[in-house]
């Protein structure tokens, strides 16, 4: 076979909370490390998107200052003020796109209007690894729980580049817990389901759940699946990064 025909591995990693991600100067960027390492380039060009945030200056500044702290190019596409309305230049020579935190339901809907959606299905397609936190993967799912209305937990459908559903965020609000396992015995629920407390990170590849990861604190990840109409939970444990980083094995 030649190997360079071969499909481009798709790479997706989803952290619950950007927190984990944007750790302060004393302590190491063990979860940008790693999600740089995903793409397997030296110096990779790695893309912010902080839509869901407005395109707030500080956390764009923010970026920077981590990115300089690790061998990288950043980027950013600002939606808020783009420079073309050709979606093809958007990630161009992209290694890395990270999709930031906020608001779920504004970051879709500033996505579609600019058609980022189609340049982020065609960059995944290609290999390019996707890194999501809080609101950024939940949008790749079918289903995500959101809190865009602050005083609301809402069920809200995703692009469904991974297959299922997700709440992030798991551990901070009871509510979320709540409304999330009833929209798991509602119709319109998707399996398998994915509940992350903050702190956890799960890695796919290819849509299928490689790894389960976290760089602190006592967190978990619950999985959910339907077996002829009954709901079974499994409990994880996440691996800490940078101590034998292993597949992950489904614990029933």
């Amino acid at each position: 076979m030649d190997l360079s025909m071969a499909p481009a591995k798709k790479q997706i990693l989803g952290i619950s909370d950007s927190k984990s991600l944007f750790v302060p100067s004393w302590k190491p960027p063990v979860y940008f490390e790693y999600m740089l390492s995903l793409c397997g380039k030296a110096r990779p060009v790695v893309y912010y998107v902080g839509a869901a945030k407005g395109d707030c200056s500080e956390k764009i500044t923010e970026f920077y200052e981590l990115s300089a702290r690790v061998p990288c190019q950043p980027r950013t596409l600002k939606l808020f003020n783009l420079d073309t309305d050709d979606n093809s230049s958007f990630f161009e020579g992209a290694d890395v796109i990270y999709i930031d935190g906020g608001s779920t339901r504004n970051l879709m809907v500033l996505m579609q209007e600019w058609n980022v959606f189609e340049a982020l299905v065609g960059a995944y397609n290609a290999g390019v690894v996707i890194v999501g936190a809080s609101a950024g993967i939940n949008m790749l799912f079918d289903w995500c729980m959101t809190d865009s209305i602050r005083t609301k937990i809402l069920p809200f459908p995703g692009i469904g580049l991974l297959p299922g559903s997700i709440c992030v965020h798991r551990n901070v609000r009871q509510d979320r817990v709540e409304v999330f396992q009833a929209f798991l015995e509602g119709p319109k629920a998707k399996f398998p389901a994915y509940a992350l407390d903050d702190g956890v990170g799960v890695h796919f590849v290819d849509g299928g759940l490689v790894g389960v990861y976290t760089v602190s604190g006592d967190c978990r990840l619950r999985v959910y699946t339907a077996e002829q109409g009954v709901i079974k939970e499994n409990e994880i444990r996440p691996e800490f990064i940078g101590s034998g980083v292993g597949q992950f094995v489904t614990q029933e």
